[in-house]
């Protein structure tokens, strides 16, 4: 049987209310995913643009991060695994934890934010302190050009939103202006939040991956499947 264990990413989807002993419903609907996925053989298909933007422009945003803190970061290529939690963070360097989130255009990304507002990147970034045993982490947002190809996608769409039958020349380039960001400087197109390793915070983690184990065996007993 294979053993429950939560990716870091995901951690925040198990997270509601972390101080109650018991097993909220969204975590309920994340164990009964992750037991149909183990029994199926099968993933859940997540793909949106803005994960694709995010994953062709990796390297780029490393790049740029290193440029702007001038320091020479790698991607981590190192997948890490304890007893409740999995997770391959992007950067590892110096005992510090940075995960990238490509923003996918202005509008998106929280220049003007003061701090983290997505709590599931809180408590990703504990998962990854926990796994390594780095004690600071950081989100490290960045905006950067979108490919030519997505661009005329994008093009396309506002043809379509204007009742147009063909792409020209102007709408194309106003398209591209749009999800261009190299010409501004660094500060514009980089925004970090540290956070800091909290251990209470992996305490909760770990006792919270128990209750879905818990949870997935009361599932077993009761449908009887073996995984």
């Amino acid at each position: 049987m294979r053993e429950f264990k939560i990716r870091a990413s995901q951690i925040g989807k198990i997270m509601a209310y972390p101080d109650k002993d018991k097993l909220p419903q969204g975590a309920k609907t994340y164990c009964n995913e992750w037991v149909i996925s183990q029994l199926y053989n099968r993933s859940k298909l997540i793909y949106s643009k803005y994960m694709k933007k995010g994953n062709i422009n990796e390297n780029e945003s490393i790049s740029m991060l290193s440029n702007y803190l001038n320091q020479k970061f790698s991607k981590n290529e190192k997948s890490f695994e304890n007893d409740y939690i999995t997770g391959t963070p992007d950067i590892f360097h110096e005992k510090i934890i940075i995960d990238i989130k490509n923003s996918w255009d202005c509008f998106t990304f929280p220049f003007l934010d003061n701090e983290l507002k997505n709590k599931d990147y809180y408590w990703q970034l504990q998962g990854y302190m926990s796994l390594t045993g780095a004690e600071k982490g950081v989100i490290a947002y960045t905006l950067t050009d979108l490919e030519d190809d997505e661009v005329e996608k994008e093009a396309w769409k506002e043809v379509k939103n204007r009742g147009l039958e063909e792409l020209d020349i102007e709408i194309y380039d106003e398209i591209k202006e749009h999800y261009t960001y190299s010409n501004l400087p660094n500060n514009m197109r980089i925004r970090l939040f540290h956070v800091k390793r909290d251990d209470k915070a992996i305490s909760q983690v770990n006792n919270r991956v128990k209750l879905c184990s818990d949870y997935i065996e009361e599932l077993k007993n009761e449908f009887a499947f073996e995984l």
